[in-house]
């Protein structure tokens, strides 16, 4: 009995370590490659390790063509605009006003596209500093900017393309996975880390945008 007692103990002491990694994560705290080493087994970290690759292969995905699109009809609005401020002190009353119309009618199309796209498919959400059914197109600086524009107007705090994985996301799922290997029914009341690899087409997948013309 007493190596049972003995090894009881080890699976006790490892599932309380994993508990308080998995906390720390959750709070925003690093949690080392050696910590992560001493509570999973080697097939995990293994698959740990093969996860990030694969994440970070991810992250030499090129912007889907949709968002190309809709940065080129925001250009052409925010360059008319550009325009009209420039130079409507020098015109008529008229073409003041058919000037900046022409601008806000580009940027309201624009808008348009950004939120049939996020309305049609989520994912796309992602890829906007802001919410585009919040934004006005009465001025450039109102509008949406896609996450990875150098504009001064874009809002992103991390102005690279989006991705659905951390490394904080994937060292979650290793640790709630050695819970499930330790005692599979004993952790109903832990949320399990959900994370998808993508590949670099996944967010065209049931776009139907047949009434925009690329």
């Amino acid at each position: 009995m007493a190596p049972l007692m003995k090894d009881d103990m080890k699976k006790d002491k490892r599932k309380a370590r994993i508990i308080e990694l998995m906390k720390r994560l959750e709070e925003g705290e690093e949690v080392s490659r050696n910590n992560l080493a001493r509570v999973l087994t080697p097939e995990l970290m293994v698959g740990l390790g093969k996860s990030w690759e694969a994440e970070k292969e991810s992250r030499k995905s090129s912007k889907p063509p949709e968002l190309k699109k809709y940065e080129r009809m925001l250009r052409a609005g925010v360059l008319l605009y550009g325009r009209y401020e420039a130079t409507h002190q020098k015109m008529t009353a008229y073409k003041s006003k058919e000037m900046i119309e022409g601008a806000q009618s580009k940027m309201e199309k624009a808008l348009e596209f950004a939120v049939e796209l996020v309305q049609i498919n989520s994912s796309f959400r992602m890829w906007f500093d802001r919410e585009p059914k919040d934004a006005d197109f009465g001025a450039p600086v109102s509008m949406p900017r896609v996450v990875t524009s150098k504009s001064c107007d874009n809002q992103s705090h991390c102005k690279c393309v989006p991705f659905a994985n951390s490394k904080r996301d994937l060292k979650l799922a290793a640790l709630y996975a050695a819970l499930e290997e330790l005692e599979p029914s004993s952790f109903e009341a832990f949320v399990k880390p959900t994370y998808v690899l993508r590949n670099s087409r996944s967010w065209q997948q049931s776009l139907d945008l047949s009434g925009w013309n690329f």
